[in-house]
């Protein structure tokens, strides 16, 4: 796409925070608002950008693209996108979206741009991390299941960065970026990110008090 090529999108008052191509589109993400753009010849031939939804999403970071869908965070939920249609798919944790709610955890938008998402694809689950305290970098995940869109919460010992999809001993495998420079292989070994190899019994539970 040559660098002089712009098109300009339709004035809703929002602002861009990132894009993503899923099958022979590309769509445009606002905070508020879903524009797809599309072209035979060349962009400023036959290019045209259209708004399809009145949803949003966080950033480029928060978006997930699967053969399918578009799944996305923005300040209303989870949904996805398909074929022109939005699915809301968050009703189950609806509370942590919304501001007056009494729920004792909701989402701090402040580190909005810390937030990501990462697809897991042998669990078919994708999780959102977002901040839910005052930490600096997510310490919590929403979990997404593909295939049955259950919703839940999980919870980390320590902020997460960022993530990737890499592979290990030939298996695709989703590594966490966490603190002090360590990367992390989830859902695989130890439990509650603890190493057996640095650490030492210090004593034993005798009782529930």
């Amino acid at each position: 796409w040559p660098p002089g090529n712009g098109i300009s999108i339709q004035d809703t008052g929002d602002r861009i925070t990132g894009g993503a191509a899923q099958g022979t589109f590309v769509y445009i993400f606002e905070s508020r608002h879903l524009h797809k753009l599309t072209f035979s010849v060349g962009p400023l031939t036959d290019g045209g950008v259209f708004m399809v939804a009145s949803r949003g999403c966080v950033s480029h970071r928060c978006c997930v693209v699967t053969d399918d869908a578009l799944y996305m965070l923005d300040e209303l939920g989870i949904y996805s996108f398909s074929q022109r249609q939005v699915e809301p798919l968050s009703q189950q944790i609806q509370s942590l979206f919304r501001p007056a709610s009494d729920s004792d955890i909701k989402i701090n938008w402040k580190r909005k741009e810390f937030f990501f998402a990462v697809l897991d694809r042998q669990q078919e689950v994708i999780r959102w991390f977002v901040c839910l305290d005052g930490s600096r970098y997510p310490r919590h995940a929403i979990a997404l299941h593909i295939r049955t869109n259950r919703c839940w919460i999980e919870p980390h010992p320590l902020q997460i960065g960022g993530a990737c999809v890499g592979e290990m001993d030939g298996l695709p495998q989703v590594f966490y970026a966490g603190q002090h420079a360590k990367v992390f292989a989830a859902w695989t070994g130890t439990l509650d990110i603890a190493n057996p190899d640095i650490s030492s019994v210090r004593g034993a539970a005798t009782g529930s008090s």
